[in-house]
């Protein structure tokens, strides 16, 4: 995994945790309507904003054909450099 992953779950993780507590949630008792909104808020507008986000986030970010069509070049060549080297290891 990389270590953005790792970052993004670890945050993914724990943002639950926060909005629960944010709520009022206490484990192990009924839990008050507040509490429920809070919980289904958690479920419904807090991914959907941000999927707002990452929409905001694509729609500005700079990738065009032309990019686009670089990076797989670019990622080709890394390819064959790589089972180059690894042929070169294995012979």
């Amino acid at each position: 995994f990389s270590f953005t992953r790792k970052c993004g779950q670890a945050i993914g993780g724990s943002i639950p945790a926060f909005i629960l507590g944010l709520s009022g949630y206490i484990a192990n008792q009924v839990q008050t309507p507040e509490v429920i909104m809070g919980i289904r808020t958690s479920i419904a507008l807090v991914p959907c904003g941000f999927m707002l986000l990452a929409f905001v986030i694509i729609w500005f970010y700079p990738l065009t054909d032309k990019k686009f069509k670089e990076i797989v070049v670019e990622i080709d060549n890394r390819k064959k450099v790589q089972q180059q080297l690894i042929s070169d290891i294995t012979n």
